[in-house]
């Protein structure tokens, strides 16, 4: 743990309305960006898997594009580390610029790039680059704009502005389910299958440009430009990081375990789950879209409630609850029953809002400021590949090898605990 740990975000800036309008809407919109990006892949992966790997069986077509998929986590924690420290160095409005132009390029190409009936091998390896390229953005993407709103807005609004950000990711999911919905009823479904679902990544390119049109009138953090005129920028973050910063960064990556386990059994895993247990495809599609609007909802309600009693209390409270009650309230969805198993995922989704509302910016709180985005961004993405990547196969994997269903709700338990553990270890403690 570094020695001398300061607060990251200090004094209280006062943008004017019009200023603090075009921040938040500058960081939602590429909220929206990336996580419409992932969700497209994710939405026609039977269709990139005919498309590049033809040669295989539909199942195992299936399974090379989701390992595609996963390629992106594999890439987040070198993504945090180099993109984090380029906002330390180059400042916060240039990370946001740079994310979302390799997030915009790498997923126009994918919508470009020609199948495996046309150029072979070429075709999965480009996909797999630029899926990497994804992974490295969206690495730099959420902690660089949770950095720049928690250092350019009102100290008595900081939770309610940061946790904004959040909607605007289930913004992303639900423009993405738009956008291939309206491509599929365009062309038909056999046209879909065969090119029309490029149509969707080829609509990122409108959506980042005009992301990056906002971001352009973006000015610096107030407070970065404070640390640079006062010269408390660490000329080596990223080696800091790791040395007189590493128990920060190993904070960082446990605080962040449960809100990866979490929000992937609520938003990915569940409609899976549902299925196993016996519900047919419209209660479970009621079932899910309650769980991501209880999310939604529950955003700046949580945020704005940290404002007024403190981030530390919300998230202990999120994850002592889930640390309880995880486990008995996923074992109530196995039952079938439609009413107690809705009652029992959004009361899933509630302590985990309450947690992923505030996380972002408690860690913005409590790490050091000369190094803040390079061990930000280097915990919060080594968390995301080692309890994100994995959450799903894990899931699976445990419910498999026990015959048990109930067991990712024991994996959220563990999750809760390590969080909850990691956030006592804090000294001094943030607020």
């Amino acid at each position: 743990m570094s020695r001398n740990i300061t607060p990251a975000v200090g004094g209280d800036p006062a943008p004017s309305p019009a200023e603090l309008r075009r921040i938040i809407g500058a960081t939602m919109m590429g909220q929206v960006t990336e996580w419409y990006d992932y969700a497209v892949f994710a939405l026609v992966a039977v269709q990139i898997g005919a498309t590049f790997f033809p040669d295989q069986s539909e199942s195992t077509r299936l399974l090379s594009s989701l390992a595609v998929f996963g390629i992106a986590f594999m890439a987040r924690p070198l993504g945090g580390m180099l993109i984090g420290r380029y906002g330390d160095r180059a400042g916060r409005r240039s990370v946001l610029v740079a994310s979302l132009i390799l997030m915009t390029a790498a997923t126009t190409l994918m919508g470009l790039l020609p199948g495996a009936g046309l150029i072979g091998i070429a075709a999965p390896v480009l996909l797999v680059l630029a899926r990497f390229i994804q992974g490295i953005s969206a690495a730099g993407e959420s902690t660089s704009a949770i950095t720049f709103v928690a250092e350019s807005v009102p100290t008595k609004r900081r939770g309610l502005l940061v946790a904004l950000l959040f909607t605007g990711s289930a913004g992303g999911y639900l423009v993405a389910n738009l956008a291939v919905w309206a491509a599929r009823e365009a062309v038909g479904v056999a046209a879909f299958d065969q090119w029309g679902w490029r149509l969707p990544f080829l609509f990122a390119l409108p959506l980042g440009l005009t992301g990056l049109y906002i971001r352009s009138k973006l000015t610096e953090s107030p407070v970065f430009e404070s640390l640079l005129e006062e010269g408390a920028i660490s000329p080596t973050p990223l080696a800091d990081t790791f040395t007189s910063g590493l128990g920060q960064t190993l904070q960082a990556i446990g605080i962040s375990a449960l809100s990866f386990v979490a929000n992937y059994l609520l938003v990915a895993y569940m409609p899976t789950h549902l299925a196993q247990v016996g519900f047919g495809p419209r209660d479970a599609s009621i079932i899910g879209a309650a769980s991501t609007a209880t999310l939604v909802v529950s955003y700046p309600f949580m945020g704005a409630l940290s404002d007024r009693i403190g981030r530390r209390a919300v998230m202990l409270g999120g994850a002592g609850f889930l640390a309880l009650f995880a486990w008995p309230l996923f074992a109530v969805t196995i039952s079938g029953t439609f009413a107690p198993t809705l009652l029992a995922v959004v009361l899933l989704a509630l302590p985990t809002a309450a947690f992923i509302a505030c996380l972002g910016l408690y860690c913005t709180e409590f790490i050091d400021k000369s190094r803040l985005m390079t061990t930000f961004s280097s915990g919060f993405n080594i968390s995301s590949a080692l309890f994100g990547g994995t959450s799903l196969w894990a899931f699976a994997m445990l419910t498999q090898a026990t015959g048990d269903l109930r067991m990712p709700g024991a994996m959220v338990v563990a999750a809760a605990l390590l969080s909850f553990v990691a956030m006592l270890t804090i000294r001094p403690a943030p607020r």
